[in-house]
């Protein structure tokens, strides 16, 4: 794994750590993968950079890298195909980031934020009601 970067809003001075605006994933030998949270808590994955912008008096966005805030060892973990995490009824909710050797890393969205953990994370998160987050097809 190389890193996990993500877009956050500055407004004068503080960085909002908690709230990335989306996410990106780069991991040797795979095309980078943006993810952006869509309204009614799902996501979109795509190969598109991520995006510093001057929002004037509302601020700035800025690139972060934030892998050691999510899980330091993940810069040194070998990752395998990145899969989607659907809600059920086929919904992309997130991203997992299987481990060569087991177990796998999770980035998600819910209640229009985005989390992060490993399955046992993802499988105790507080969905709304009906959601039940499945690790599923490759990306």
């Amino acid at each position: 794994m190389l890193a996990i970067t993500a877009e956050l809003h500055v407004f004068d001075g503080a960085t909002n750590w908690a709230q990335p605006l989306r996410l990106g994933v780069s991991i040797a030998g795979r095309d980078f993968i943006r993810i952006c949270e869509r309204r009614g808590d799902s996501i979109h994955f795509d190969s598109q950079p991520l995006e510093e912008a001057n929002l004037g008096e509302g601020g700035r966005v800025e690139i972060y890298d934030i892998t050691a805030r999510v899980s330091p060892a993940l810069r040194n973990r070998e990752i395998g195909a990145p899969r989607v995490i659907h809600d059920g009824g086929g919904r992309p909710i997130g991203l997992a980031l299987p481990f060569v050797r087991g177990g796998a890393f999770c980035l998600w969205v819910n209640d229009d934020e985005f989390y992060w953990g490993d399955e046992a994370a993802l499988r105790s998160a507080a969905f709304t009601e009906g959601v039940r987050p499945v690790i599923g097809r490759r990306l």
